[in-house]
């Protein structure tokens, strides 16, 4: 009977330190499975902030109230109440999280800025407003994009835009010259939507296409509601794009002029 005591406890002692060892083990994998991704995950966060640091450590927030860049070398310093949403920085895009180290400020490339102002005084629209569509007066949208190439670009460009370029074959109506804009036109079937024929206009001066506008028709009547305009500013090597409502077409001289001059006057000297 003692013997099988002796026996009993020896087998139980060996039962435990299994047990134990097993359990110890098991909790050192337990271990192992939370504790090296956790340390894995905060020493990456620790190079990522080392890192984002040494990228981000040369950016200087800009001045608020204004926007500064240059067009193909030329400053421009815009107000900002005169921006609805940002301008773009050469480097990475906006939607990147990484173009906060984009340069910035009166020394960095601009490769789009988009202006708004109400007509016809070119003055500060409420971006409420604006972006509720209750402003009170017409709405002018002028886009400003560094000039690549200049010569025969508008040419190329009207093309494009009627269907002419590489010999594209299209359907196209009602072209002629229109006596009171003093503009040629051509009207052609939108890409998209089959049943409507979009306008463009275009100014000619001795065989060059100086201005081109394209205006939509509405799917619910059909009537125009709205057009582009695009012109080159040779004086600071940019091309310009310019939105309004097509009531406003009757006036496009004063709306191309207009943004030229106002454009023009955001030029500041880099000395």
């Amino acid at each position: 009977m003692e013997k099988q005591r002796r026996g009993a406890k020896f087998y139980f002692k060996v039962l435990y330190i299994v047990v134990w060892s097993f359990l110890r083990i098991g909790a050192a994998g337990l271990l192992l499975i939370f504790y090296v991704p956790a340390l894995f995950f905060l020493m990456s966060g620790y190079y990522s902030s080392k890192e984002d640091a040494e990228r981000y450590k040369h950016y200087q927030p800009q001045n608020p109230d204004v926007v500064c860049g240059m067009i193909s070398g030329t400053v421009l310093e815009v107000p900002r109440k005169y921006i609805m949403l940002w301008p773009e920085y050469e480097g990475k895009s906006s939607w990147d999280k990484d173009s906060v180290s984009n340069k910035k400020g009166c020394d960095a490339n601009l490769v789009s800025l988009g202006l708004t102002v109400s007509l016809p005084g070119f003055n500060v629209v409420s971006a409420s407003d604006y972006f509720m569509g209750q402003s009170s007066s017409p709405v002018l949208d002028i886009a400003i994009t560094p000039l690549i190439r200049q010569e025969g670009f508008m040419r190329s460009r009207l093309d494009a835009l009627t269907g002419v370029l590489k010999g594209e074959i299209l359907e196209q109506e009602g072209g002629g010259y229109d006596e009171v804009l003093e503009l040629f036109f051509v009207e052609r079937r939108d890409s998209v939507f089959k049943d409507l024929m979009n306008r463009y206009y275009w100014l000619k001066k001795n065989d060059e296409i100086l201005i081109v506008f394209e205006c939509y028709r509405t799917r619910v009547s059909t009537d125009f509601y709205s057009c582009d305009g695009s012109f080159l500013l040779g004086e600071i090597g940019a091309f310009v794009k310019i939105k309004f409502p097509f009531g406003e077409l009757e006036r496009w001289q004063e709306l191309v002029w207009g943004a030229k001059k106002f454009i023009l006057s955001k030029v500041i000297d880099k000395e």
